[in-house]
């Protein structure tokens, strides 16, 4: 990441918070002057949430401590929709279990075991977001498990 720089910034070039939110929006607040710059900064799921008050070099806590939230000017790297990394996992997650069938299949048991946790682990990433997300989602979610298990059987022809 780049370090902040307050002038970049109030013209409009990205900023995020150190864990990777998004900066929505940007100015200065002459009221407070150890935290004149105020930051309106996204929730992890993308929306809005609060104004925050920071210093001109972006950090949020007075003893300079770094934090979560300190700012930094953004590179540019491109970030995967939220609905492309939910198709992804459900994709990797049935490939998977398509993986486990085969080598169940030829009593490959150490090979099974570790890729069953696998697949529980990739689960975790899908689990409240498939279970909780909206039709469409639920469908995107249904399109990468079908592709992932359509991979699988043409790998397991290939096997």
């Amino acid at each position: 990441m780049k370090p902040f720089n307050l002038e970049q910034a109030l013209n409009g070039k990205p900023v995020v918070t150190r864990d990777g939110r998004k900066v929505v929006k940007i100015k200065m607040n002459e009221i407070h002057k150890d935290y004149p710059v105020s930051a309106f900064i996204a929730q992890r799921d993308g929306k809005p949430c609060a104004w925050w008050a920071f210093s001109k070099d972006g950090m949020f806590n007075a003893n300079r401590v770094e934090t979560e939230v300190d700012l930094f000017m953004a590179s540019r790297q491109i970030t995967p929709h939220p609905r492309a990394i939910l198709f992804s996992t459900a994709f990797v997650q049935v490939l998977l279990v398509s993986l486990n069938t085969i080598l169940l299949a030829h009593k490959q048991i150490a090979s099974s075991i570790a890729v069953a946790g696998l697949i529980s682990y990739v689960w975790t990433f899908n689990v409240k977001r498939a279970a909780f997300g909206s039709q469409v989602e639920k469908l995107i979610y249904s399109a990468g498990a079908a592709s992932g298990a359509a991979v699988g059987l043409y790998i397991a022809g290939l096997v």
